[in-house]
């Protein structure tokens, strides 16, 4: 229960510093360190529960400084309308049915008197040709959306989180120079298209789109109106990764464990613990993806020992890592669900 109280701490102190309590949020705060503060003096173990307090209040501070070390870029671009932009892909992009997306680094921005140096971090709409990579610098024609001109509340939040200055739609794009092919992400990345591919060739249309969102987490060929009927019935969270696809694995592993025996019960579980992780690292890792990773092998790890697992400690450990891994997940809706 120890860990339960770190996390919530943790957490608390990540959301005063990323803004999340204002106003009557603090109030709910001093009232439940009030709480806190009486139980401890009121407990049988007196020491022992003031150092929990004293760690409960720790991990806050922790979290509070946490998120002071990620604070957000500026961006630096040319006063007048953006007609166009030049930049290095920061990864590798979505590929679409009708358009890619990537995040790019801009360096330098065109507007009515010619090009500028730049600097901003924007999310980019492609055509689908020519294709991009990784590294590649690119010139994208088009118009630009600052963050704070986005209309969709909820779009303009996800860049914010994102820590991007805004949006750009491009209509044409040539690749300047083409980034670096090789490397263990440059196989992923080339190995996951190449098995989609694969796939939407041999279960073609929503069928086939359909098949590599529940089993790799790409619903982007997803034709509109099926699209539609998933979230009119409030089905679509099934191409989302999540405990479910860790669950498959964690399943298929222990098929395998059967039959080695129990002799083998270790090398089993160290084995479904790696499958779990690679697919984590082999499809991307989504918060909901990276939280059943996180929760799977703590149960793996609890079982090889000899321990019971338990679900809120496991929580609790993997809210801790995702956020300190990256804070503004806090405010993922992915994570929070």
């Amino acid at each position: 229960m120890a860990l339960v109280w770190l996390a919530a701490a943790w957490l608390i102190g990540l959301a005063a510093g990323l803004g999340g309590l204002t106003g009557p949020g603090w109030g709910a705060v001093a009232w439940a360190g009030l709480v806190l503060l009486a139980l401890t003096l009121l407990a049988p173990q007196r020491l022992r529960a003031i150092v929990l307090l004293g760690a409960v209040l720790g991990a806050g501070a922790l979290g509070l400084w946490r998120t002071t070390l990620s604070a957000p870029t500026v961006a630096t671009l040319p006063v007048g309308e953006v007609v166009a932009i030049r930049g290095v892909v920061l990864d590798w992009p979505t590929r679409g049915a009708v358009s890619d997306t990537a995040l790019i680094a801009v360096e330098e921005a065109r507007t009515a008197t010619g090009w500028q140096a730049a600097s901003a971090r924007l999310r980019v709409t492609l055509p689908r040709a020519p294709t991009v990579g990784k590294g590649d610098r690119i010139e994208v024609n088009g118009r630009f959306e600052a963050t704070e001109q986005v209309v969709l509340v909820g779009f303009r939040e996800y860049l914010l989180r994102q820590g991007l200055h805004g949006q750009f739609y491009g209509r044409q794009s040539r690749v300047l120079a083409v980034g670096p092919r090789v490397g263990p992400d440059a196989w992923r990345a080339l190995g996951l298209t190449a098995l989609e591919e694969r796939l939407r060739l041999h279960i073609p249309g929503a069928e086939g789109a359909l098949v590599t969102g529940v089993l790799l987490g790409d619903d982007n060929f997803l034709p509109p109106q099926t699209r539609l009927a998933f979230s009119q019935t409030s089905t679509a969270h099934i191409m989302a990764l999540s405990g479910w696809n860790i669950a498959i694995i964690a399943g298929l592993c222990a098929l395998v464990g059967r039959r080695l025996g129990r002799g083998h019960s270790r090398l089993w579980l160290a084995g479904s613990a790696g499958a779990i992780w690679l697919f984590v690292l082999f499809v991307g890792a989504s918060p909901t993806l990276l939280r059943a990773a996180i929760m799977g092998s703590l149960y793996l790890l609890a079982e090889a020992v000899g321990r019971r697992g338990d679900a809120l400690n496991a929580l609790a450990l993997a809210a801790i890592v995702m956020t300190a891994l990256e804070p503004n997940a806090l405010l993922d809706i992915g994570f929070q669900l």
